[in-house]
């Protein structure tokens, strides 16, 4: 098992940097024996937080983003520090699917779709930082 992070990226969180910290994620995952609808739900997730984080963390200066991977034979855990204003994606309750699109209120369907996605999904705020921090529960392959 492993203890610390097996693979980390910092970057500047710029939307010229996204494809590094994709590349960074589908590395960390390429070599894993797991399934591939995994990899695909934890790609998924990766992508709604790393294009929030741009988007939103900094409103006014640019600054960067962290990504943490680790894996162990029953988890991949990612996650992501950022300096930007405190938010806990958490707290948002969930967007209410059932309403129409005229309906329902903007916002809310990504981090949704990263709580059905992941097992666990956890966030604090320490040091000034937002840790936000996703969970897919797994069966790794031995070869």
């Amino acid at each position: 098992m492993r203890e610390a992070p097996c693979g980390k990226i910092v970057l500047t969180a710029t939307l010229n940097n996204y494809e590094s910290f994709m590349a960074f994620i589908d590395g960390q995952l390429f070599n894993l024996e797991i399934d591939e609808s995994d990899k695909t739900k934890i790609l998924t997730a990766c992508e709604e937080i790393i294009v929030n984080v741009i988007h939103y963390a900094y409103s006014n200066h640019e600054d960067n983003l962290e990504i943490l991977f680790e894996y162990d034979l029953h988890n991949v855990i990612v996650t992501f520090i950022d300096s930007g204003k405190a938010f806990n994606p958490i707290a948002i309750p969930d967007a209410d699917i059932t309403l129409s699109l005229d309906e329902r209120e903007v916002g809310g369907l990504g981090i949704l779709m990263v709580k059905k996605l992941m097992d666990e999904v956890k966030y604090e705020y320490r040091n000034n930082q937002n840790v936000f921090t996703i969970i897919k529960y797994i069966t790794m392959k031995l070869i």
